[in-house]
């Protein structure tokens, strides 16, 4: 499974970008979507929590399949 990162207030996991949607503070939970999904081009979401400042993965690209290839910038933005 790829660790998800986030950098620059974006969620890479693999080579997927997602956007943050809305944080619940309840369950400390965070969900993304795809940065395709405003655009109407893909359909893919993400849940993310942490505990002891790690940061979990809940939901990502296996749960939740991407109408596209991974995005080459995130290949870039991952390295940094």
């Amino acid at each position: 499974m790829d660790t998800p990162k986030i950098v620059d207030k974006i969620l890479l996991v693999g080579d997927f970008v997602y956007l943050r949607t809305r944080t619940n503070p309840k369950n400390n939970h965070t969900h993304w979507d795809c940065r395709k999904v405003r655009a109407k081009e893909c359909k893919a979401r993400a849940i993310t929590t942490t505990r002891n400042q790690e940061l979990i993965l809940l939901k990502g690209p296996k749960e939740s399949k991407h109408a596209h290839p991974p995005n080459q910038e995130a290949s870039r933005s991952s390295h940094r």
